[in-house]
């Protein structure tokens, strides 16, 4: 509402302006015939600097939207993350890794125009958490009996350590030092890493 106000003065300004340098110009024995091209000069003038002001306001809406986007994905996406750490192989009723994989699809098509290589790392991130899920599941069935509470954290301690590295490099990210670069070496490095292990899932073309 402010931009558009300021619009509004502008242009009456500019056309004001305008007009009076045309009087000014008739006042001084200049030509006569050039005071309406002078007055309609200022008033195009005029429109054409609301026109540029609506323009810049038009361009901040959509980036406040952006933004607004942007960070309502930033927040479900960290939520998920926590939340995984209530998982437990033996009741996952909610299906947190499942949600949580939607998180990181619905945040990484959020800002891949302004983030191009988010969609990759996170592509690698998600698979890594299905390894390490996988490996959870093996260790919590081989923990004998009597089982402890300690001997259920190691077996899903590798799933423990993913929400916190990922975590907090996504908040480095939000802060601005997580570059698109390391984001694409992110990428790289855990697709490297899976291929070691022959856990690499290539998608369909």
């Amino acid at each position: 509402m402010r931009i558009r106000t300021y619009a509004i003065v502008a242009a009456g300004t500019a056309a004001l302006v305008s007009g009076i340098f045309a009087i000014l110009g008739w006042h001084t024995d200049s030509d006569w015939s050039t005071f309406f091209p002078d007055l309609v000069v200022g008033i195009a003038g005029a429109g054409f600097i609301s026109t540029v002001i609506a323009l810049v306001q038009q361009r901040a809406t959509t980036s406040a939207d952006r933004r607004a986007e942007q960070t309502a994905a930033y927040i479900q996406l960290l939520d998920a993350i926590t939340e995984v750490r209530g998982f437990r192989p033996d009741k996952d009723e909610d299906g947190l890794i499942a949600r949580t994989s939607t998180s990181m699809i619905v945040f990484s098509e959020t800002v891949d125009e302004d983030y191009p290589s988010i969609p990759a790392w996170f592509e690698a991130e998600r698979q890594l958490l299905l390894y390490y899920v996988r490996v959870a599941l093996n260790r919590w069935a081989a923990v004998p009996a009597p089982v402890t509470a300690d001997a259920q954290f190691r077996a899903l301690e590798p799933v423990f350590q993913w929400t916190k590295e990922f975590s907090g490099n996504i908040r480095l990210w939000r802060r601005g030092k997580l570059t698109d670069q390391d984001a694409a070496g992110q990428a790289v490095s855990i697709e490297e890493q899976l291929r070691a292990k022959d856990a690499w899932q290539t998608r369909p073309e």
